[in-house]
Order: structure tokens, then C-alpha cells, then sequence
């Protein structure tokens, strides 16, 4: 009988955890794409081309903001990294992302 119970308890628990777990990934997924609408935005005035992605994984430690770029026309969206881009470029891209979040609460 106690097994029971516990094995229950551990149930119970387990889908509570699910359903958190559902709302919280809803709620990153809704942030990071305003992110990434505004953050495209910005960089289009700039004459240049920018997206905010969510890398999911299995494990929620695994989870990633991935920024990728393009200021010149006859580049392709590339992830923002130290050895490819200038550090004019890393810097613009790195600002607009920190502040797009702040950007849509006041447009």
C-alpha cells in the first residue's frame, strides 16, 4: 500500500513538473520570437539583416539564444560569433539584441 502511494505521489508530481515545464518553454518561445521580430527590424534600418532563434534541446540546460547576421547584401544570415564578424559588427548586433526586449515595451 505504501508503494502505491508513493508511486502516486511521484505521478502526481510528474505531471504537475510537465505542465510547468510546457508553460515556461510557451513563454521563452513568445519572448524570443518579439525578440527576434524587433531585433530584425532594427538591423533592416541599419540596411543589414538579423534573427534571434531559440536552440531547444531535450534538456533545458542545453536550451540557446542563437543570433545570426548579414550586413552586407551578398552575405547570408551567419551566427554571431568573435572570429567572423568585426567587432563594430558584434557590437551593433550584440546592443540591439540586448535592448529589443526594452524596445517592444515602449513601441
Amino acid at each position: 500500500m505504501e508503494l502505491a502511494q508513493v508511486e502516486k505521489t511521484f505521478n502526481d508530481k510528474s505531471s504537475t513538473l510537465q505542465a510547468k515545464a510546457s508553460q515556461w518553454k510557451s513563454q521563452i518561445r513568445r519572448v524570443c520570437d518579439t525578440i527576434n521580430t524587433r531585433f530584425g527590424e532594427y538591423m533592416k534600418k541599419m540596411d543589414a539583416q538579423g534573427e534571434v532563434l531559440l536552440e531547444e534541446h531535450n534538456d533545458f540546460a542545453q536550451w540557446q539564444v542563437v543570433i545570426k547576421v548579414a550586413f552586407r547584401d551578398d552575405n547570408t544570415l551567419q551566427r554571431l560569433v568573435r572570429t567572423r564578424q568585426s567587432g563594430g559588427e558584434k557590437t551593433v548586433s550584440t546592443m540591439l539584441y540586448v535592448v529589443s526586449p526594452s524596445l517592444f515595451l515602449i513601441h
